[in-house]
């Protein structure tokens, strides 16, 4: 008897045990100023020296007319650890980032966390630590 108890008491504890989530949403909105398509990528420490590539990656079709700044909203499901956010805005439809004399020539952004910096960012300048569902600041793409 004294057995069966000690057995139903562990069965009634382990729901709390296995309730610790694995997973969270990471969402957020970009403000892009026309069409092409955009691209968000989530990205990990290791991901982050490759530019504009991600662990994870949504690409949204805004062709077609558009007047003025539009906010598009971007989710990720991931497990608890440290990410950043980059995106940006492909106007040509060539499928990457174009660079010009003195760096990007299509809008772009990043999950700042503070001012964007005078220099060449570096993972720190734009990671969060994720371990419950995380909404970002708005990414504005310039």
């Amino acid at each position: 008897m004294m057995r069966i108890a000690a057995f139903a008491l562990l069965l009634l504890s382990a729901p709390s045990i296995a309730t610790a989530q694995d997973s969270f949403i990471v969402s957020g909105i970009c403000r892009i100023p026309g069409p092409g398509k955009l691209y968000v990528f989530l990205v990990g420490e290791g991901q982050f020296a490759t530019p504009m590539s991600g662990r994870r990656s949504s690409v949204i079709d805004l062709s077609g007319p558009s007047s003025g700044t539009r906010e598009i909203a971007f989710s990720f499901i991931v497990p608890a650890g440290e990410y950043g956010i980059r995106c940006f805005l492909d106007v040509n439809g060539n499928g990457e980032l174009d660079r010009g004399l003195l760096g990007p020539s299509e809008p772009w952004g990043m999950s700042w966390r503070r001012k964007r910096p005078a220099r060449i960012p570096i993972f720190s300048d734009i990671s969060f630590r994720v371990d419950m569902d995380t909404a970002c600041p708005a990414i504005v793409l310039k």
